[in-house]
């Protein structure tokens, strides 16, 4: 049995609002938190600080390999949604700048209604392979609540079923 380590972003209230599990047996660096916190980052396309002396600096090298995996990134090419609720997509997008998916980060595409919004995003695994996850969400009072989502490793596959709960979003 493999024993992971749990890190992650805490906001000001302690609440997480992004955790990661990594086995530190398997990370080759010197500084293996910093690294995968950097590769984490890298590939969900945050940037990196303009002040990289403040910097580990193998949080650079995990950093700079995670931006290399979120550049190749293939991005689907889906259809345009039909009739969509674009103050409630863009209340959606606001929120999720502070509460983001952290497998799958990149919003790919929406489909909103009255008050749910359906989402495809994108990301990688630890093993660099690209993931996707579609995921339902209704809007509340404190943002937005998942009523469900489900992960997939296929783009085509994930494509269609966010198209199939985008047809039934009402």
């Amino acid at each position: 049995m493999t024993k992971k380590t749990k890190f992650g972003i805490l906001e000001s209230s302690g609440k997480e609002i992004i955790t990661h599990e990594i086995d530190l047996s398997k990370v080759k660096s010197s500084d293996p938190i910093a690294y995968s916190y950097g590769l984490v980052q890298g590939e969900r396309g945050n940037p990196l600080e303009k002040s990289q002396d403040k910097l580990a600096p193998e949080y650079i090298r995990g950093w700079k390999e995670g931006h290399q995996n979120f550049m190749k990134m293939k991005k689907p090419k889906l259809p345009k949604p039909a009739k969509a609720n674009p103050k409630l997509k863009s209340q959606f997008r606001q929120w999720a700048k502070t509460h983001p998916n952290f497998v799958t980060p990149h919003i790919v595409r929406l489909k909103a209604s009255k008050n749910k919004v359906v989402e495809l995003s994108e990301g990688l695994t630890m093993e660099h392979k690209p993931m996707y996850g579609v995921t339902i969400m209704k809007k509340a009072d404190s943002g937005f609540k998942s009523l469900g989502g489900k992960p997939f490793f296929n783009e085509q596959q994930a494509i269609a079923y966010f198209n199939k709960m985008a047809k039934r979003v009402r």
